[in-house]
């Protein structure tokens, strides 16, 4: 973000989720402030996300978006499928997940950053449980 108000407050999530995990209704008033931080200084895009996020998590208790995967290539540049380990707590893929998509909002004016952020968003908007 580009407001210090805004990454101070998203380094301030990291740090709850990091210690406690997902608690619903701390995060959702954290991301809800966060939002008005993002509208007051003109961030649309980042305003969208974070309504997205705390949508999502208002609806289902957590967060159930997986980090993005990069494609993973073999030698001869065919794709390879990824296995997930689906044996992983939730919770904790949950807070993974969720810690990432705030750390890309830290810089989110870095070019891979936002197309990160743009991919969450388009997971946010289609998700389907």
């Amino acid at each position: 973000m580009k407001s210090k108000e805004g990454n101070k407050l998203i380094n301030q999530i990291k740090k709850n989720i990091e210690q406690v995990g997902i608690e619903k209704d701390t995060l959702l008033s954290d991301l809800q402030n966060l939002r008005a931080i993002a509208v007051e200084n003109s961030e649309p895009a980042m305003a969208k996300i974070i309504r997205l996020i705390y949508e999502h998590i208002d609806e289902y208790g957590t967060f159930l978006i997986s980090i993005p995967e990069d494609e993973l290539l073999d030698e001869n540049g065919e794709l390879v499928e990824n296995e997930t380990n689906v044996d992983e707590d939730e919770d904790k893929l949950a807070t993974e997940s969720l810690d990432y998509v705030l750390s890309l909002m830290l810089e989110n004016e870095n070019k891979f950053n936002r197309e990160e952020l743009d991919e969450y968003r388009d997971l946010l908007k289609n998700f389907e449980e």
